[in-house]
């Protein structure tokens, strides 16, 4: 009996297999198709969290730079400001002085300068020797203030001549740091030349001078009253 009916039961089998295999197969494909349908969207979603994101942050720089220019020129208008002046009260005389004057709105803070004062040659403006040093420290220099420091060059009558001859200059390397009064240190480099001449037909003042920083040497130099 079991026999008999063996090909109708293998046969109904097949059939109930074929059956679930195609239901599975569409599940399936349906399954895929919502799946991916998910991911396009997630895949939209996450480009848009992106472009959002880089929207975003451009809009923060944005927002960040133009607080700090909008600080930065407050600050460039009421900060202090360190200003240095040197040279000599007569020519032929060894006092040379060096001021730093706070021409700004608040009170400079750690205030150090380190300026040298040599003998150069003319035109190189070549070091011959070392006239001295200001080693200048101070806590504060308020507003509207200044600082004077002198020095005794010590140049012979000779060395003096040549100075008055145009052959020879005073010249000053250095620098100026301070506190600008809203927390930023200001570091100014300082190279200064002196150069003289002579204008005899100036009874009251025989001898003059000038002043310029070192790259401007060869204009100022150039720029000289011609001598007959």
């Amino acid at each position: 009996m079991a026999h008999k009916h063996s090909g109708g039961i293998t046969a109904i089998a097949t059939v109930a297999i074929v059956g679930l295999t195609f239901v599975y197969v569409k599940y399936s494909k349906k399954q895929w198709s919502v799946m991916s349908e998910q991911l396009t969207e997630m895949r939209a979603s996450t480009k848009a969290a992106q472009d959002a994101a880089i929207a975003a942050k451009q809009s923060s720089d944005t927002a960040e730079h133009s607080f700090e220019m909008e600080r930065r020129r407050a600050e460039d208008m009421e900060q202090a400001i360190i200003s240095e002046s040197s040279g000599q009260f007569y020519v032929f005389k060894n006092i040379y002085y060096v001021d730093l004057a706070n021409t700004g709105k608040v009170t400079a803070r750690d205030v150090s300068s380190n300026i040298e004062i040599s003998l150069t040659t003319l035109p190189r403006n070549k070091k011959v020797r070392s006239l001295g040093t200001f080693n200048i420290m101070a806590p504060q220099i308020e507003k509207e203030k200044n600082l004077r420091h002198t020095l005794d060059l010590q140049l012979t009558t000779a060395e003096w001549n040549n100075i008055a001859d145009t052959k020879e200059a005073i010249a000053e390397l250095g620098y100026v740091r301070y506190e600008n009064g809203f927390g930023r240190t200001i570091d100014n480099k300082i190279c200064n030349v002196w150069i003289y001449y002579r204008t005899p037909e100036d009874k009251l003042n025989p001898v003059q001078g000038r002043g310029a920083i070192c790259d401007r040497l060869p204009d100022l130099l150039a720029n000289l009253p011609k001598r007959p």
